[in-house]
């Protein structure tokens, strides 16, 4: 059957110059399929919970949506691999890429609002794409469970211009036909994103299937708040490397990042705002034709003797992407998942020597996360990357620790939430206890952290046995020793300061990972049968498991008055055990969203990064 045409106008603002998604078909069985119909092998024996059952238990489905592909649009058959390359081929690049890059970020601020996404539709005057979208998108009270654009699918794109559009700068101009085929392709885009993942559809995917595409997904479309991801980022790779000068495992990162980059950690983050707010990718008011491109800013002032290491270190020209993109495969898994060349230069190199902003994803990824992946590649150019995996582990412990005391702080009697660090004991001290314990009396909190993170072998191809690896260093191990640090306190082998065991009630334990780690039914069905039978003990509670961001929520409800214990308690015993502690703090103590419980802490730090940044930027200013 033949394609129907799509027949698009130009968006009205593109003359330039001349300014958690899921694949809808996914999503839709996500909602369909329920799980308990998929066979389960004899290790998940015990029955999981529905993905998605409308109106009854809150699930981690209902918090998914699929964005349309050409399918939903009429446009049949969906463009396969090759049709989507030779819808880009004809294409202007810098144009066109500038068309995506500007469309990713007006959409960044708006990705969960269809409303919204459709009206920023209507005003590139598409009279008959606005109708087909009408009508696939069916938005009731102002919700649908589909989206126009999907953050995933425009990157994909963009990778598409990059590695196979015609050479073409900004000053050769575009046709209104070409601009026109620039949105056609981003549906095809759309259609080829999806058939990656075509066999959760079509197939009978195993729990482990669903599981490591929902880590995946999770991973990819993660987006904290940007105070929490900056200034942590602030806190782990500046303040605390410099505070744990005599820790056996040291790294010298800053050291390293002057050598490697030119540019120490404090000068990385003032030069990353700074272009993030040139480009407006910090700005939800910005209009789409004013985003993105920017005149580099630091030909003068005190950077201006490393405007070349600046410019290495956060943009590239067009052949970098090329042939980092090659050094992955032209799989449709890389295809849809790999977007790493991009983050980690997140400005393209105009021919007129501009900066184009790709997306706000990719500034904001190389603000936060971006220094972890900095710091490991100066760590294995050195062959020190086994030192910093334990020295940065020792730096997130730190980091919760503090984070802990600044809630739990000044002078606290016994049992009022006085904080420890690990404490030895056993045969000559051999033995330690949890990162982090919070003496409250009747109640014991321990928190045991982990650093590790999702390896590019689940984050792109989902390899379960990689994913399984990954599990059992992030969760499974820290499990364990939460268990025997339990009964150890318990039996009184293990020792608290001032925590008499016979006192305790109840022990808590928490998990708290550094990556991103979206919790689903199925996840925990896989924490549940890996549990230790310590963590089943008397006097032992529920198990909380928690990312790093989580914990920082976690913590602003303490700081705002809320008892740890009975929020803990609370969640591990209702319905949303197996969700996102976001789920439950907006949908049982109706907190608005986006949420914005964090310890007070990290909005000093917010306060002295900013003076930082100044202090770097504009050294004379004064205050």
């Amino acid at each position: 059957m033949p394609r129907p045409r799509a027949d698009f106008a130009l968006p009205s603002w593109q003359r330039l110059d001349s300014g958690l998604l899921v694949p809808s078909s996914v999503a839709d069985r996500l909602v369909r399929a329920r799980l308990p119909e998929v066979e389960l092998p004899p290790e998940l024996a015990a029955p999981p919970a529905p993905v998605a059952v409308v109106e009854q238990m809150p699930l981690s489905a209902d918090q998914m949506g699929g964005a349309v592909n050409e399918l939903d649009l009429g446009l049949e058959p969906p463009a396969d691999l090759a049709e989507l390359v030779g819808k880009v081929e004809p294409l202007p690049f810098e144009t066109a890429f500038l068309l995506v890059a500007r469309i990713a970020a007006t959409v960044w601020q708006i990705r969960e609002d269809v409303e919204r996404q459709l009206a920023l539709v209507r005003s590139f005057n598409m009279p008959n794409l606005v109708a087909r979208l009408e009508e696939a998108l069916q938005i009731q009270d102002g919700r649908a469970r589909r989206y126009v654009f999907a953050e995933q699918y425009l990157t994909v794109l963009q990778r598409m211009l990059v590695e196979h559009a015609r050479e073409a700068t900004l000053a050769d101009g575009a046709t209104d036909d070409e601009l026109r085929a620039t949105i056609a392709a981003y549906f095809a885009a759309a259609s080829v994103t999806s058939s990656a993942d075509a066999h959760l559809e079509h197939a009978e995917p195993t729990p482990e299937e669903w599981l490591v595409y929902l880590v995946k997904n999770g991973s990819y479309n993660a987006r904290p708040p940007n105070l929490n991801s900056f200034t942590r980022a602030r806190e782990l790779f500046v303040e605390l490397p410099a505070r744990l000068v005599d820790d056996v495992h040291h790294c010298p990162v800053d050291d390293w990042f002057s050598e490697d980059y030119g540019l120490n950690a404090g000068e990385q983050h003032a030069v990353g705002f700074a272009l993030a707010g040139l480009s407006g990718a910090l700005d939800d008011e910005a209009e789409p034709g004013d985003r993105s491109v920017v005149v580099p800013p630091f030909g003068e002032g005190p950077l201006a003797d490393r405007v070349d290491a600046i410019a290495e270190l956060v943009s590239a020209p067009r052949q970098w992407y090329v042939e980092e993109f090659a050094a992955s495969d032209e799989s449709l898994d890389a295809i849809a998942w790999e977007r790493t060349p991009f983050l980690r230069r997140p400005f393209l190199r105009l021919a007129d020597s501009r900066w184009l902003l790709i997306s706000p994803r990719m500034i904001d990824s190389w603000l936060g996360e971006g220094f972890y992946y900095r710091a490991l590649e100066s760590a294995q150019r050195r062959g020190e990357a086994n030192r910093f995996f334990t020295f940065f582990g020792k730096i997130v412990e730190t980091y919760c620790l503090d984070l802990t005391r600044s809630v739990y702080s000044g002078e606290r009697p016994v049992g009022s939430g006085r904080v420890h660090g690990e404490q030895r004991y056993g045969p000559h001290g051999g033995k330690r206890t949890s990162d982090v314990a919070i003496d409250l009396g009747p109640d014991l909190v321990l928190i045991e952290v982990v650093s590790a993170r999702f390896a590019t072998d689940v984050r792109v191809y989902g390899n379960p046995q990689i994913l399984r690896e990954a599990l059992e260093r992030m969760l499974f191990k820290k499990m364990g020793q939460l268990g025997r640090v339990a009964v150890a306190v318990l039996s009184g082998e293990a020792t608290i300061p001032d925590v008499n065991r016979a006192h305790l009630e109840h022990v808590w334990p928490v998990v708290v990972t550094g990556g991103e780690l979206m919790q689903t039914e199925l996840l925990w069905d896989r924490i549940d049968t890996e549990l230790p039978a310590e963590l089943a003990a008397a006097r032992v509670e529920p198990l909380t498991v928690l990312d790093i961001g989580d914990f920082e929520l976690l913590l602003g409800l303490v700081a705002e008055g809320h008892h740890l214990p009975d929020m803990l308690g609370q969640k591990a015993a209702g319905l949303y055990r197996r969700l996102e502690i976001a789920r439950w703090m907006h949908e049982e103590l109706h907190l608005p969203v986006p949420l914005s419980q964090r310890p007070p802490i990290l909005e000093a730090r917010w306060e002295a990064q900013g003076q930082m940044m100044r202090n770097i930027l504009f050294p004379d200013a004064g205050e």
